[in-house]
C-alpha cells in the first residue's frame, strides 16, 4: 500500500511539474503591483535558483526554484528529530502587501507534499503553506516565514503543522 501511494504521488509530482511549465511559458513576466513596479530581484528571471536554510519544523536545507515572477516550487529536507522531506507549488502575490522602501515583499501561498519517517513509520501527507518573503535590496538574499498544515493520509488519517523561518541565497540564473 505505501509503495502504491508513493508511487501515486511521484506521478502527481511529475504532472504537477508539466502543468506548471506550460503555465510559466504563458503567463506573462510582470511584477506589478498598486502603486508601480516591483524592484528587480532574482525572481525575475525564470530560471532563478536559490538555497539556504529553514529553522523550525521541519529544520535543514530547502531550494526554490522559479518558473517566473509569480510561481516557484520549493523542496526541503528536514533532520529534526525524524527525516522529512517535503516539496510544495507556490504562487506569490506582490501586490497583497505594502511595499517596503527598501528591498520586496510578498505573500504567498500553495501546496505539495510530505513525507516523513516517523518512529520508523513511513508518514504521507498533503501540505497548505502560507507565507511572507522578504528580498534584501541589492542582494540575491531571500528571508521568509511560512506555516503549513499537514494533512496526512498514511498510514493513518491525521493532521500535523509544520512552521519555520529562513533565507535563501540566489546564486544561479539558468
Amino acid at each position: 500500500m505505501k509503495k502504491l501511494l508513493l508511487m501515486i504521488m511521484s506521478i502527481m509530482l511529475i504532472l504537477g511539474f508539466s502543468l506548471l511549465e506550460i503555465h510559466a511559458e504563458e503567463t506573462s513576466g510582470g511584477n506589478e503591483y498598486a502603486g508601480g513596479y516591483v524592484k528587480k530581484k532574482p525572481s525575475d528571471k525564470r530560471g532563478a535558483l536559490g538555497a539556504g536554510i529553514i529553522l523550525g519544523d521541519p529544520t535543514g536545507p530547502t531550494v526554490k526554484y522559479w518558473f517566473n515572477p509569480r510561481l516557484a516550487i520549493d523542496l526541503g529536507i528536514g533532520f529534526n528529530d525524524d527525516f522529512s522531506l517535503y516539496s510544495d507549488i507556490l504562487i506569490h502575490e506582490w501586490s497583497l502587501l505594502p511595499q517596503p522602501s527598501k528591498g520586496s515583499l510578498a505573500a504567498y501561498f500553495g501546496g505539495g507534499l510530505r513525507y516523513e519517517n516517523k518512529d520508523k513509520d513511513d508518514e504521507f501527507g498533503f501540505r497548505a503553506v502560507g507565507g511572507v518573503a522578504y528580498w534584501i535590496e541589492s542582494h540575491p538574499i531571500e528571508v521568509f516565514l511560512e506555516v503549513a498544515p499537514v494533512f496526512q493520509v498514511s498510514p493513518d488519517i491525521d493532521a500535523n503543522f509544520d512552521a519555520g523561518i529562513g533565507l535563501r541565497y540566489y546564486f544561479t540564473v539558468l
